[in-house]
């Protein structure tokens, strides 16, 4: 450190007894290369001599400054704390902040208003890290192991910290904190109060906002959107355009991948949970109390209310509301399933607007197709093929099959290898 010792008695002292600068510790006030009056500096710490540093400022304990990093208003850098700007272009400028623990800085970072790092944590590389204002009596804070390089900005009051990792053009704002081992990079931005921990990664383009949470091992990628109350966790995967917002959850190892082009339209709401290892894609929406868990599999779907889809079906094109059931291996290919029906077993739904309500049921290998209507505590199972009208308490089953003409109503039975081609009501028809 180079004092300049012989120039004003105002300017440089010796004892501690008249400062209250570094809790009393003996120390200095510094001159600045331009001979203006810089900080005050303990004798154990260390200010290189390119340095510049405010008057208001303090270097305290074992701090070491180099190369022409700037330390201004009334910034306070203590502990072990390091600071350089020799292997850089542009210098690291410290102001109205608190550096401090075993801190590092390095390259071309900026460290403003209110902000604090301290612990063991590590900024470098073009960072900014920036409270609201030049009055601002708190900013972001940067602890523990964090890192935070390339690009990167931490802003308003956010918090970095534990392991976490914040890079490239990643930007954590507002109250949100990342922490535990969490990776942010890409051009992701956290806002808000939300929060992403334990071993999360949010990138690319992806935002996580509002109250939302990210934790476990789940991956947000993409221009993906996880918002509101949201919890992404687990080792879930959301990417492409998904929006998970309001209270949804999605966890275990489900993925959802929707798109289209009103992207915030399709993806997971209301208190809606995707969970076990289900994939939700293309223009897909998931909302209300409904469940999708299992191997589930679904494309441009719509599910609502507080319907299940559960085990290994594949829902596409199609639409399941209410508090309608689809499971085992169902392929739900076109038309509807509400109110209370089920559909089960490895049956298909295709070509056309097959709709199935009230408290029907089809199961076993059935088949319903083109404009077939199944409605009441109709049956329709085994290898049945319908493609008319089944209610009230019908059943169809066997082999049988109703074609678009035909209707079961009544009690009616109707199986073996019939065809049904008008209206049959009660009786049985082998």
């Amino acid at each position: 450190m180079k004092y300049l010792f012989g120039l004003s008695v105002t300017l440089v002292m010796s004892s501690a007894s008249s400062f209250a600068q570094c809790d009393g510790a003996q120390g200095a006030i510094r001159i600045n290369p331009d001979l203006t009056t810089g900080a005050f500096v303990a004798y154990t710490a260390y200010v290189d001599a390119s340095a510049y540093t405010s008057s208001n400022s303090e270097v305290c304990g074992m701090a070491k400054i180099y190369g022409e990093a700037h330390i201004l208003g009334s910034s306070v850098i203590k502990d072990n704390a390091f600071i350089s700007s020799e292997a850089s272009p542009e210098h690291v400028l410290v102001e109205n902040s608190v550096v401090e623990g075993s801190s590092k800085i390095f390259g071309s970072v900026q460290v403003r208003n209110g902000s604090t790092v301290q612990g063991s944590a590590i900024l470098s590389d073009n960072v900014l890290v920036q409270g609201d204002s030049i009055q601002a009596e708190s900013g972001p804070y940067i602890s523990e192991n964090a890192m935070v390089s390339f690009n990167a900005q931490v802003l308003n009051t956010a918090v970095v910290a534990g392991n976490a990792l914040v890079k490239d053009m990643a930007v954590i704002k507002d109250n949100a904190s990342v922490y535990g081992k969490a990776t942010i990079f890409g051009a992701a931005e956290i806002s808000g109060d939300a929060s992403v921990y334990e071993k999360a990664q949010v990138s690319v383009d992806a935002k996580v906002m509002n109250e939302a949470k990210v934790y476990g091992q789940a991956e947000v990628v993409g221009n993906a959107h996880i918002q509101q109350e949201a919890k992404v966790y687990g080792f879930a995967h959301v990417g492409l355009d998904s929006t998970v917002g309001e209270q949804a959850e999605v966890y275990g190892h489900a993925v959802i991948f929707t798109e289209g082009n009103d992207p915030r339209e399709f993806g997971i709401f209301g208190k809606a949970k995707v969970f076990d290892r289900a994939e939700v894609r293309g223009e897909s929406t998931v909302t209300d109390k409904a469940s999708v868990n299992g191997d589930a599999r679904l494309s441009n779907a719509t599910i609502s209310n507080n319907a299940i889809i559960t085990d290994a079906p594949t829902i596409m094109n199609a639409e399941v509301a209410d508090n309608a059931i689809v499971k085992g291996k169902a392929q739900v290919l076109a038309g509807r399933v509400y109110e209370d029906a089920q559909v089960y077993g490895e049956v298909k739904m295709e070509n056309g607007e097959p709709e199935i309500f009230g408290s029907a049921q089809l199961f076993q290998q059935a088949v319903l197709e083109g404009s077939a209507s199944v409605s009441g505590r109709s049956l329709v199972y085994g290898e049945a093929i319908v493609r008319g009208i089944v209610n009230q308490r019908g059943q169809v089953y066997g082999t049988a099959t109703v074609e678009a003409s035909g209707e079961v109503s009544g009690v009616a039975r109707v199986f073996g290898t019939a065809v049904i081609t008008d209206i049959v009501e009660d009786g049985e028809y082998p």
